[in-house]
């Protein structure tokens, strides 16, 4: 039904619609104290007066891939209380509240926001009034509660509860069985009894997790550049130094590692053929918070994968990856964003797949120059994502590919200890010199 002539009332935030693009029930908050509409797009690019975009961006439940061209745009300064930033300006078709109107979008990058849209002033003026009090959502809500514990105990107390909402549809399960497939701009999480994605819930809720801090935090990350309700938010804050929870920064801000896999360890020995026709063989199995090469195997056969799982706890956490076959790898220790030591490290002994000098290889200085700028870049990136001031990457180029790959974020890069300690002292009193005279 098309309404021109009267006024709607909704509520501070709304479902909306993009029928040209196949977009339905997409979260929008609705602002009258911000004069433009906003939109999530990612993928932006202007060539010969051509601007083309996609709507959201891979880390979104609502992304499409399919990419959007036009001529009809304009460019314009947004201002904030911190600082500005010019944004590309497109025009829309948009269905608000079951009215189709044409309305103009900045594209912005909304990841770590929960609502991917924002309705503006511009926007309503003349056709909504807001009312703040007026709730208006999708009719039923899908929330998913993650437990340490058996997940029947706490099914009993909400699922077939009397005093339940009628809109509101629960799911209670354990935190081993989530599983992460971590590739580079393409991390997907989810529970694998069901074969659901994590991101498809509405709200997720972590409920005693610190026995599976590990998951919670690297899971909560995730949702949270996907704008999924999360209990606590305060996980979503959270930075850990383990590989589980590296990679999924990394790979949902596009640095390229190894593909990963993390399944829980009890579930692990069930799951070997997947991991091979997923991983290929031989394939790494390594402990998320070890480092320095212990409890790093390079897994050649069924018979060696059980032999190793002989060996693991069933609380320890570990991850498997795709073999980079490589000749050694080089750190990038950073201080302060920048780049201040490369060490290589080149491998001696053909009887391991491991780099560390604990391991014999042999290291030297590399002038930093020598590593491509675009790993120097994600190397930087990756820090800094992790809000490391101090950090060793470690960065190895595939020997077949070309490609390169960034292994480990340490935050602590033996300083004093390993190789080179002298120059790493040097770097390490110019980083507090500078901190301090800033």
């Amino acid at each position: 039904m098309v309404r021109n002539n009267t006024t709607d009332i909704i509520g501070a935030s709304t479902f909306v619609d993009f029928p040209k693009f196949g977009l339905k029930n997409i979260p929008a908050k609705v602002d009258t104290g911000a004069d433009s509409s906003s939109i999530w797009a990612s993928s932006i690019t202007n060539k010969n007066g051509v601007l083309e975009f996609c709507l959201f961006d891979k880390r979104s439940r609502y992304y499409t891939g399919n990419v959007i061209t036009t001529r009809d745009y304009s460019f314009m300064q947004i201002r904030n209380s911190i600082d500005s930033e010019f944004r590309y300006k497109v025009r829309l078709q948009v269905a608000i509240h079951g009215r189709l109107i044409k309305a103009t979008f900045t594209l912005a990058d909304r990841s770590n926001i929960r609502y991917p849209v924002l309705i503006g002033a511009r926007t309503l003026r003349g056709k909504f009034l807001v009312d703040v009090s007026r709730k208006i959502g999708k009719k039923k809500y899908d929330v998913l509660v993650l437990t340490s514990k058996d997940p029947k105990w706490f099914s009993r107390f909400v699922v077939n509860a009397k005093e339940k909402p009628d809109n509101i549809n629960f799911s209670v399960a354990n935190y081993s069985d989530l599983e992460f497939h971590l590739e580079k701009t393409n991390n997907k999480i989810f529970l694998a009894s069901a074969g659901r994605s994590l991101d498809s819930f509405d709200m997720v809720f972590f409920k005693d997790y610190l026995k599976d801090e590990e998951v919670a935090v690297s899971a909560a990350s995730f949702l949270h550049s996907r704008g999924v309700v999360i209990v606590d938010e305060a996980l979503a804050h959270i930075t850990l130094p383990n590989k589980l929870y590296q990679y999924v920064v990394m790979t949902d801000n596009e640095i390229p590692i190894p593909k990963t896999i993390f399944i829980s360890t009890p579930r692990l020995r069930e799951s070997y053929d997947s991991l091979t026709d997923k991983l290929g063989l031989p394939f790494v199995l390594k402990n998320i918070r070890d480092n320095k090469g212990r409890n790093n195997f390079l897994v050649t056969s069924s018979k060696h994968f059980k032999s190793v799982l002989d060996t693991i706890e069933p609380t320890d956490k570990y991850i498997s990856q795709e073999l980079i076959e490589n000749n050694g790898d080089y750190r990038l220790l950073i201080m302060d964003k920048k780049i201040k030591l490369v060490i290589g490290r080149r491998r001696t002994s053909s009887k391991t797949h491991l780099n560390n000098v604990s391991a014999g290889s042999e290291a030297r200085v590399v002038d930093f120059k020598d590593i491509p700028s675009r790993v120097q870049k994600f190397s930087l990136q990756a820090a800094a994502h992790l809000k490391r001031d101090i950090a060793g990457v470690d960065v190895v180029q595939n020997i077949e590919s070309g490609l390169w790959y960034c292994f480990e974020v340490n935050d602590g890069p033996q300083l004093t200890s390993g190789v080179f300690v002298d120059k790493k002292r040097e770097a390490f009193f110019d980083f507090i010199t500078t901190r301090l005279t800033k």
